[in-house]
């Protein structure tokens, strides 16, 4: 079993890192630790902020701790359900978040005497910044810890507080006869092995010695040999140097492993039979911090029988975890209905049986009507058939009469229905014999058309201004399930406001366009439905002059028109295009003839490249390597400005408390430090210091030269500058130079 410890530094961006971001889950980040038991510090989230994908998942169980307020501090600890089912689970390490209504949930063991010998109010904001998770593992309890970091003086006493107050617990427990283990980020620098500088360190703080911090003499105090807790870490590699765990970001230590070692796996003396080893991870990214691990044993031998170390930890079983395990938390057991609820797509109802044929809605529709009353709405019309049977035709030519009277027929037809009759008869065809008259919303679609075509070019299939309007769309259920089947005859689908326009069908012929001379031609066509670009009005006539801009005019029309009145002017203006398009093709031979090789356009894109390529970055002058570039992200009158330091990495000596920059080891970083403002002016410069030189050497003279002599030749005095004029070989001045004494 490898238990996993990380600093992570922030849990929800960790997976913008290499190769976390590459894994397709959580519990894969896991696995690829090979973590049975994985204890993270510095969440940096709240509760709020928690996401399904962080606690939820399906081998490993999540103990959170949060802060209560900010995104800072944080840990949690996630347990595989086949290695480990803790038996009690808390958070903080003073016992003051214990769930009092259930004793049988607290682990116990308590401190006291921190509590009566520290202020109420900071025994309480011991555990109100989310440091710990305290998890009874059944072979031992284990402490995941982020302790405090002394940021300043006044958060030294918060931080031996929390030393002394961890210190009691963990006594209490060996009292108890428990086994126990401390991981985690502990914040103290154990011994000078464990520092990059140390001597760098006691010059900084004054000291004498390296554990005179309150903090290093506690620790040395808990640690064996004179404590009861175990380093395995450094157990296990006692003379190792350079084993930090922990680097300076904000100066790139991490190349040069110039850190320090703040984590650490404390056990007592009764767990380390089953230890098996222990290591640093420093080739894993994706925080200031590198993992630790621990290894235990499977199983071990003990009075010659064999046994399982998930047996001891109730690894497998069925029993459920603690209520502290966020598969408990509401919103994610079910409990608590997710916002995202409100906004998804309903369930789809189960399918509805099928519906009787569309003939048998117009027979129930025509009785509805009233066919047995003597109204002008039920009378047969001539020709309609003698069986008794109406069609569907029949029934809606029956509803575009307009209603005379107040009685059952108009009481039971809907406006809504009423209206789609009247459309659609427009469209039906209507029996031998009988001609219907032309309804008045035919007569204004064919006038709304007329005058569509001299205003602009149609924007839709003028078929689709005829579809049914917004009043008339909740008609009965049976006219609403014929007209689901079979689309309208001239409506545009949506998909043809997204497609190409096709090329416009051939026009009539000249002849046929003089025959319909003031008709007008409406396409409806079921082929308007699969090409709607295609639909078009085409007028004939002197109206025929106003579709200039429009997509469905004709070209043949056009002429035709045109060489009926010989003095148009598009006649003229059409001969005259044709004219100028003969000399174009000449200018474009010509030019074609003209085009640059191949040669002179990469040395063009090359001029051009140069032009505008950036500038090289400036070399540091100690080792004449190219600077890297930097960027203050510290908020000031600096923020976000760049700047440019020496490309090596940092290394003894770099800090500048106790010893200047300049004194570092040739091997690291130097003191090289340039604003990239500052570059550019430099490289500004150098640009018109090297054009000055270019224009003399083409001249063949000085301009200090030039303006001596001019001097001369005027009797010379005076502080005011001669004027020259350089100029080019044809005598045609392009340079003024003004030159001064």
């Amino acid at each position: 079993m490898r238990i996993v410890v990380w600093n992570i530094n922030g849990l929800r961006t960790l997976r913008g890192y290499q190769p976390w971001y590459q894994l397709k889950d959580w519990q894969s980040c896991l696995e690829h630790l090979d973590a049975d038991i994985a204890c993270f510090q510095e969440t940096k989230m709240t509760r709020k902020q928690l996401q399904e994908w962080m606690c939820i998942l399906p081998s490993y169980h999540a103990f959170f701790n949060f802060h209560p307020t900010k995104g800072y501090s944080g840990t949690v600890t996630y347990v595989k359900k086949d290695i480990c089912i803790p038996l009690k689970a808390e958070q903080g390490i003073t016992g003051r978040l214990v769930n009092t209504d259930n004793p049988a949930e607290a682990i116990g063991a308590y401190p006291r005497d921190v509590r009566d010998d520290v202020e109420p109010a900071l025994w309480n904001a011991l555990d109100a910044e989310g440091r710990a998770v305290v998890l009874d593992c059944g072979l031992f309890v284990l402490f995941n810890l982020y302790a405090p970091n002394e940021t300043g003086p006044e958060r030294l006493e918060y931080k031996m507080s929390y030393y002394h107050c961890l210190e009691e617990r963990a006594n209490r427990l060996i009292q108890e006869g428990r086994q126990v283990m401390i991981v985690g980020d502990m914040n103290i620098i154990r011994d000078r092995i464990d520092h990059c500088d140390p001597e760098q360190s006691l010059r900084e703080h004054g000291w004498t010695h390296f554990k005179q911090h309150p903090a290093r003499t506690w620790y040395d105090a808990f640690l064996a040999p004179k404590g009861k807790f175990h380093d395995v870490g450094r157990l296990y590699h006692p003379t190792r140097a350079k084993m930090f765990t922990n680097w300076n970001t904000l100066i790139d230590a991490r190349p040069a492993n110039y850190g320090v070692r703040l984590d650490y796996t404390l056990v007592t003396e009764g767990l380390l039979p089953w230890i098996k080893g222990a290591d640093i991870q420093p080739d894993i990214y994706g925080s200031d911090h590198c993992p630790i691990y621990l290894d235990m044993h499977d199983s071990r031998e003990i009075d010659g029988r064999t046994v399982y170390l998930k047996d001891l930890m109730h690894g497998g079983s069925s029993r459920p975890p603690p209520p502290l395990a966020a598969c408990f938390y509401d919103e994610f057991s079910g409990k608590q209905r997710k916002l995202a609820s409100f906004f998804s797509a309903a369930k789809k109802p189960p399918p509805t049986p099928p519906l009787p044929a569309a003939t048998d809605k117009a027979d129930g529709m025509a009785k509805e009507v009233g066919a047995s009353e003597a109204s002008p709405q039920a009378e047969p019309r001539p020709g309609a058939p003698e069986n008794g049977e109406i069609s569907l035709a029949d029934a809606l030519f029956a509803l575009q009469a307009p209603a005379t009277s107040e009685g059952p027929t108009s009481a039971m037809i809907p406006e809504e229905a009423a209206g789609v009759g009247r459309e659609t008869t427009a469209a039906a065809d209507p029996p031998k014999g009988v001609a219907p008259s032309p309804s008045p919303l035919a007569t204004s679609a064919q006038q709304k058309a007329r005058l569509s075509v001299s205003a602009s070019p149609p924007k839709r299939s003028p078929a689709a201004s005829q579809r049914p309007s917004s009043s008339s769309t909740s008609s009965s259920s049976s006219l609403r399930k014929t007209s689901s089947k079979v689309p309208p005859k001239g409506q545009m689908r949506l998909q043809a406001f997204f497609t190409k326009p096709s090329a416009p069908p051939p026009s009539a012929p000249p002849a046929l366009a003089a025959d319909a001379e003031t008709s007008t031609t409406v396409t409806t066509a079921p082929e308007a439905e699969e090409q709607p670009s295609q639909t078009s009005v085409s007028t004939t006539g002197p109206d025929a002059v106003h579709q200039g801009r429009s997509r469905s005019s004709s070209p043949e029309l056009i002429e035709s028109f045109e060489e009926a009145d010989p003095s148009s002017p598009q006649k003229h203006a059409r001969t005259a295009s044709s004219t100028s398009s003969n000399g174009s093709a000449s200018t474009l031979a010509t030019s074609a003839a003209a085009e640059p090789s191949a040669a002179e356009r990469v040395e063009a894109s090359m001029a051009w490249g140069a032009i505008f390529a950036p500038l090289p970055p400036p070399t540091c002058r100690v080792h004449g390597e190219t600077a890297k570039a930097w960027r203050v992200n510290k908020p000031g009158p600096n923020h976000g400005r760049k700047f440019w330091l020496c490309s090596r990495p940092v290394g003894p000596g770099y800090e500048k408390s106790g010893r200047a920059k300049g004194d570092v080891n040739p091997e690291y970083r130097c003191n090289f430090f340039q604003w990239d403002s500052e570059w550019k002016g430099e490289a500004s410069k150098r640009r018109r210091r090297e054009e000055h030189e270019a224009c003399e050497a083409a001249a063949g003279v000085s301009f200090a030269e030039v303006g001596k002599q001019k001097r001369a030749t005027a009797g010379g005095g005076g502080r005011g500058g001669a004027e020259m004029i350089i100029g080019s070989d044809d005598g045609a001045p392009h340079k003024r130079v003004k030159s001064s004494k």
